[in-house]
Parts: C-alpha cells; sequence; structure tokens
C-alpha cells in the first residue's frame, strides 16, 4: 500500500511552480528595495546614497539566500529552496533612530543595532526554537496583518506624493512656498473643508470655503 504525500510535501506541475517561485522573487525584491528607500528618506540621504543601500541590501540577501538554500555547516542554513528577504519589522523602529539622528551618523547606529541585534539572534535562537509552541499562526498571522496595514499608509504617500494628496499632512501647508506671496495650494487647501482659508492665500474660486462639506 503506497503512503500518500502531505499537500506540503507534493511536488507541483512546473507550470505553477514556475508562477510561485516568481511570485516568491517578486514578494522578496520588492521588500528589499521598499525598505531601503523608507529608510533613506527617513535618514535624509542623497539619491547615490539610497542606490547603494540598495544594492548593499540586494547583496545580503543574496547571502542569506545561498546560505539558507546550500547550508553552512549543522548551525547554519535550512537548506531548502527558499529566498531571504527584508522584514517590515525593524522599519518602525529604524524610523525613529533615522529621525533622531539623520545623515550619516544615524545610518551608522542602525547599522550597528542590526549587527548586533543578529549577534543576540544567533544566541538565543536554540531556546526560540522551543518557543514556537507559544506561536500559532493566529499569533503569527496577526502579527504579519498588523505590519501590513501600520504600512500600507506609506505606499499612499508615495502613490499621491507629500505634501499633496489625500494622505499628505496638514500640519505644515505654509511650507510648499517659502516666497513673501503664497500661491493658494488647491490641492492641499481642499482637505481642510472645515479650515478657515489663511489670510495669506488670495481669494481663489478653486478653494472651498468653511461651508463646504467634506
Amino acid at each position: 500500500m503506497a503512503l500518500s504525500v502531505h499537500p506540503v510535501d507534493a511536488r507541483l506541475p512546473s507550470g505553477k511552480l514556475f508562477v510561485l517561485g516568481l511570485q516568491h522573487v517578486l514578494v522578496m525584491y520588492a521588500g528589499a528595495v521598499a525598505v531601503p528607500l523608507i529608510i533613506g528618506r527617513a535618514l535624509k540621504l542623497n539619491p547615490e546614497d539610497v542606490a547603494f543601500l540598495i544594492s548593499a541590501d540586494l547583496f545580503c540577501c543574496g547571502l542569506a539566500t545561498l546560505i539558507q538554500s546550500l547550508g553552512a555547516t549543522q548551525w547554519f542554513g535550512i537548506r531548502l529552496p527558499v529566498m531571504m528577504g527584508v522584514t517590515f519589522a525593524a522599519v518602525a523602529p529604524m524610523i525613529s533612530m533615522a529621525n533622531a539622528n539623520p545623515g550619516s551618523a544615524g545610518a551608522q547606529l542602525i547599522f550597528g543595532s542590526i549587527i548586533g541585534a543578529g549577534v543576540i539572534s544567533v544566541l538565543i535562537a536554540p531556546l526560540v526554537s522551543r518557543l514556537l509552541r507559544f506561536f500559532p499562526p493566529v499569533v503569527t498571522g496577526t502579527i504579519i496583518a498588523v505590519i501590513g496595514i501600520s504600512l500600507m499608509r506609506i505606499g499612499i504617500h508615495w502613490i499621491f506624493g507629500n505634501p499633496v494628496g489625500p494622505t499628505a499632512p496638514l500640519s505644515s501647508p505654509l511650507s510648499i512656498n517659502s516666497g513673501s506671496t503664497r500661491p493658494c495650494p488647491h490641492r492641499v487647501q481642499q482637505l481642510q473643508c472645515y479650515r478657515p482659508r489663511p489670510k495669506i492665500w488670495p481669494s481663489c474660486p478653486r478653494c472651498p470655503t468653511p461651508n463646504t462639506p467634506n
């Protein structure tokens, strides 16, 4: 009597394998590029440094993929056909560090913290593996969903562009033009339907009045 193969261990047809593999690559690549862009903007780096940061990120993803796929001794590598990307779980603390220390000083602080966290993770990995029973799919799935939802606003900001768009911050609309005569920023002002129009902006029919419904 032949033993049935578990669906997890079953080999899919070549067409599905190609589609799933391509999906895996695209998901990994998107994260590996998005995180350096977010951190580079928070650090206020110039475009050349951001491009270098993305290249270094992709290079490290490749090294981690080789180690995980091929294995390095019995302690490193799961020896499975996986691609290692970048986690979004550390984006929030890295942004906080970048906002407090912009520029190269913040980058050095973030890189040093990542190296230190990596060393600690390697040391406590055997202990964490014994605690996996306390993290069922409902826990890990909820954490991943919260991370994705918290990052949605960043993607929407990129779609519309700051400082304009429905998700643009309304706290500093005067920073659009530094001159003494500021034109009326229609796309920003139309979000402030219930606020009086500042006097420094000339009257414009495209701008809503405080009585305009939101």
